[in-house]
């Protein structure tokens, strides 16, 4: 129990030190930001609001309708009163929209195509109506470049839930394998997870966005890699370890390039964790397990002799 403690103690700092981090990258972001609108302002001017063109249509139409009347000392008698109605209207109205990019999305409260469809030059839609009356507007948004300054803040932020779920598969796996691992493993590997999150916010100003991930990436997974082939072999690093840190590190970063699907795809991996690990060690025998410990006297290769103590 209080080597899970210890464990636990230890993924709290780490989840200190990405709370440092991500804040830090939130106010690099907002004073980068600020800084850079200043210079464009100065060079080119402030930014210039065009509207799209604007229509309006109006009918003047006749409403009869039919009322009673009664005047005083008189019978009521029936009536009809015309009343003249304005309304916007617009009739055999077109329009056809064609862009050169498929990743289309549409404004709030706006008025849906009519048909649509992607192509291999991109999108194209057309709104058609015989008759339209509406006040709401109709048109696309331009998809927008991922930035890279909120986006390494985001990743930041949940790098804890990460890190967690790396530390359950890992243990899980230490103890079906008959392994050892000392919290002190713990403490490092959570270090190689906070560099990539380091090198990945400040290597992202000066490389492009893929490349800068794909770089943290691999500097981490080598740190972690090249670590536990001392104490758990190259094999046990390389069939167990480097897929769980692919995984839990690397894909489940990359799911925040996916806007909208973020929350989905960590919901799926926590799903199939949860199943993969219960199948792991259904057949275990946690009293048995949880009343002994094994410690290697050689960490490396699998024939290495070992002392149980209970």
């Amino acid at each position: 129990m209080s080597r899970l403690l210890v464990i636990g103690f230890i993924w709290l700092g780490c989840t200190v030190a990405w709370s440092i981090l991500g804040s830090s990258l939130t106010i690099r972001s907002a004073d980068t930001s600020s800084a850079r609108s200043e210079e464009v302002h100065g060079l080119w001017g402030g930014p210039l609001h065009q509207q799209p063109v604007q229509g309006s249509y109006t009918v003047e139409s006749v409403q009869e309708e039919t009322k009673t009347v009664q005047r005083e000392g008189e019978q009521p008698v029936m009536t009809t009163v015309a009343r003249r109605v304005l309304t916007s209207e617009a009739r055999n109205f077109r329009l056809r929209v064609t862009t050169d990019f498929s990743d289309v999305d549409f404004p709030l409260n706006s008025v849906s195509p009519s048909e649509h469809a992607v192509n291999v030059d991109g999108w194209s839609g057309e709104w058609s109506f015989e008759s339209l009356i509406t006040s709401s507007p109709m048109g696309i948004q331009m998809p927008e470049k991922l930035n890279p300054g909120p986006l390494a803040a985001r990743i930041t932020f949940f790098a804890p839930v990460s890190l967690l779920f790396f530390f359950f598969v890992i243990s899980m796996l230490a103890i079906t394998s008959e392994r050892e691992l000392h919290p002190m493993h713990y403490f490092l590997l959570g270090c190689a997870f906070f560099a990539f999150h380091l090198l990945f916010a400040y290597s992202v100003d000066h490389l492009a966005l893929t490349w800068s991930f794909i770089l943290s990436a691999v500097v981490s997974m080598l740190l972690v890699i090249t670590y536990v082939r001392h104490f758990v072999g190259w094999r046990f690093a390389l069939e167990k370890v480097a897929p769980v840190q692919l995984i839990y590190l690397v894909l489940f970063s990359a799911s925040f390039f996916w806007k909208g699907f973020t929350g989905l795809a960590i919901t799926i991996g926590a799903i199939l964790t949860l199943f993969a690990v219960m199948q792991l060690t259904g057949g275990l025998d946690w009293t048995e397990t949880f009343a002994k410990r094994t410690y290697p006297r050689k960490w490396a290769g699998s024939s290495a002799q070992t002392r149980e103590v209970s």
